[in-house]
């Protein structure tokens, strides 16, 4: 799925990028994704992020799973300095919310 997104050229002076997504859309419910990444020499554009969270849709994930999956592929894909995913899902009347990062130098 990482390969649905599509590397652009970082433009000078960029230092943080943020997309917001309140309705990704899984087999296993509906989250709200907050991905955030400090861009090193790639970013990606916001049709590119949409197409990656509409593939989503076909497989199941738990909030945890979820935010550790989309940090892995953003950081594998743009090699930024730094990706933090965070994603929220309401169960059973309780708000789950799960946070991934990942830093230059992670595996």
């Amino acid at each position: 799925m990482a390969k649905l997104l599509n590397k652009l050229s970082s433009p000078v002076g960029l230092n943080f990028v943020q997309f917001l997504d309140e309705e990704v859309i899984t087999q296993s419910g509906c989250f709200i994704v907050t991905l955030t990444y400090v861009p090193k020499n790639f970013c990606v554009g916001v049709e590119s992020v949409h197409e990656y969270f509409s593939e989503l849709n076909k497989l199941e994930f738990s909030s945890e799973v979820l935010s550790d999956k989309i940090a892995q592929d953003f950081y594998e894909q743009l090699e930024p300095q730094q990706v933090q995913v965070e994603v929220s899902q309401r169960l059973f009347g309780m708000n789950i919310i799960a946070t991934s990062s990942m830093e230059n130098g992670d595996n």
